[in-house]
């Protein structure tokens, strides 16, 4: 996890702590969901641009917003991540998203071996 800088002064705990969700490989591999419940939850109010930053071992991967005319959210470039990591249906997947006044810039993937 990435320290966010501390402000002498400074009570705002959430600009110092990360979201996370769990996922695993699906059939289709080309994009990350962001489930509804992390995306709906009043208490994050999160915002999502047109571009995101997948970010693994390897570095970095910049996944494009894929419009489906609904209130999915949605990244297209999640197979790169994918494929480099060798991830298996068995795999658990930790996404940890990074955000700058809600707008979700980053998600850093954790995987675990199953």
């Amino acid at each position: 996890m990435v320290d966010a800088p501390v402000v002498a002064g400074s009570s705002n705990l959430g600009a110092m702590t990360s979201i996370f969700f769990n996922t695993r490989l699906k059939k289709r591999i080309y994009d990350l969901l962001i489930p509804a419940n992390v995306v709906n939850e009043n208490d994050h109010e999160l915002r999502f641009g047109e571009n995101i930053n997948f970010i693994d071992e390897e570095g970095t991967v910049v996944g494009e917003r894929a419009n489906f005319g609904d209130d999915r959210i949605c990244f297209k470039g999640w197979d790169r991540i994918c494929r480099r990591n060798k991830i298996k249906v068995q795999d658990k997947i930790e996404c940890e998203m990074f955000h700058h006044r809600k707008l979700v810039h980053s998600v850093k993937i954790h995987i675990t071996r199953g």
